[in-house]
């Protein structure tokens, strides 16, 4: 397959590559204040990184951003169908100044037939609303991941590790797909450190000893 660059969809590559086949990235920056964030770091830190996620300047309002990103989606629609689309590698899509739009673009891509994956740090009355209100039938076109270090302090304005976990389980109980708690969970082979085939061997089983 060709490899598709939208302005809001797109192929990942490199480390991304291994999370997603597919992704959209609406936002730049983050105000969760990661200290290991591989947005404030190398060559991409001028035009990714940033305390404050912004708008991509390819878009020229929210309602642009979501008019591309449907007509994007429908472009692709095949291919998105078989292998989901995580939001986002650029910022935490449920930011307080993110949300609205990625939940927007979530529910086109679900009445598309289209799974999604959103990875996040924020726990809060998202996760209630989710549980309360959203259609049942639409479950299983959805997962969430909570990024789970184990170090609030290299984390200051994210939820705190415990509260993620929390949040994680009330989806789960709920039906919800999700990365930990757990019927799927992705392992960066490729963040920060190389990892040999060994040390692969070792964390899995440790994972269903644990279970």
């Amino acid at each position: 397959m060709k490899e598709f660059k939208g302005k809001a969809i797109y192929n990942p590559s490199g480390k991304a590559g291994e999370y997603s086949y597919w992704a959209c990235n609406f936002y730049v920056g983050c105000s969760n204040g990661c200290t290991y964030c591989f947005l404030k770091k190398g060559i991409g830190k001028a035009t990714l990184g940033g305390d404050i996620p912004t708008l991509k300047k390819c878009f020229k309002n929210e309602s642009d951003a979501l008019s591309i990103f449907e007509k994007e989606l429908k472009a692709n629609l095949t291919e998105l169908q078989e292998h989901g689309l995580f939001f986002s590698f650029t910022t935490d899509p449920l930011l307080s100044d993110c949300s609205d739009l990625t939940w927007e673009a979530v529910m086109i891509a679900m009445e598309n037939d289209v799974p999604v994956k959103i990875l996040t740090k924020i726990a809060g009355k998202w996760v209630d609303q989710v549980v309360k209100y959203m259609h049942k039938s639409w479950i299983k076109y959805i997962a969430f991941g909570f990024t789970l270090t184990g170090h609030d302090e290299l984390e200051t304005n994210a939820s705190k590790n415990v509260e993620r976990i929390e949040a994680m389980r009330k989806l789960y109980n709920a039906g919800f797909k999700t990365f930990d708690c757990c019927d799927l969970y992705k392992i960066g082979l490729e963040s920060g450190r190389s990892y040999c085939k060994d040390d692969l061997i070792q964390f899995i089983r440790k994972v269903y000893v644990i279970r």
